[in-house]
C-alpha cells in the first residue's frame, strides 16, 4: 500500500476524528499494515474517544500506541499534522467545505492523503483540487 515496503508501517494522521472517520481508519488498521500515530481534530472531546479506541486496537496488535504529543485540535489542527515528520498519510475525514483546504496542506507538507468525497462543494473547489493533484506529481 501507498508503495512502501512490505514491511514498512504507513503511520497514518486521522483529520476529522467523528464516527466516520474513526471507522475508516480502524479499518485502515485492521485490513492493512496501517498505524494510526496522529489524531487532529476541530473539537477537543473528539480527540480522547478516537484515542482510547486506537490504543485499544495498538494495545490489541502490539504496535505503539497514539502519542499525545500528536494529538492536534483546533482551527489549525490540520496545518500540526501536514508539518509532522511521524506522518505519512493524512486521512481526511472533515467536512466537505473544508476538504480542499487539507488537501493543499497535506500536499504541501509532502504527505500522501486519503480523502473522503466530495473533494469539493462547487467547481471552483473541483478545479484547485485538480491543481493541487498536479502539483503532488511532481
Amino acid at each position: 500500500m501507498f508503495g512502501y515496503e512490505a514491511n514498512s508501517a504507513v503511520r497514518l494522521a486521522l483529520l476529522g476524528c467523528g464516527s466516520r472517520g474513526t471507522s475508516v481508519a480502524t479499518s485502515f488498521a485492521n485490513d492493512t499494515n496501517t498505524r494510526v500515530v496522529a489524531l487532529a481534530d476541530l473539537f477537543p472531546d473528539k480527540l480522547g474517544p478516537a484515542k482510547a479506541h486506537f490504543d485499544q486496537l495498538a494495545n490489541t496488535a502490539g504496535y505503539a500506541t497514539v502519542d499525545p504529543k500528536r494529538m492536534f485540535h483546533g482551527h489549525n489542527a490540520f496545518e500540526e499534522v501536514a508539518s509532522s515528520p511521524d506522518v505519512d498519510v493524512v486521512q481526511i475525514s472533515t467536512p466537505p467545505w473544508f476538504h480542499v483546504q487539507h488537501l493543499d496542506a497535506a500536499v504541501r507538507g509532502g504527505k500522501h492523503v486519503y480523502c473522503e468525497k466530495p473533494i469539493g462543494v462547487d467547481v471552483a473547489q473541483s478545479k484547485q483540487a485538480l491543481e493541487i493533484g498536479k502539483r503532488a506529481e511532481g
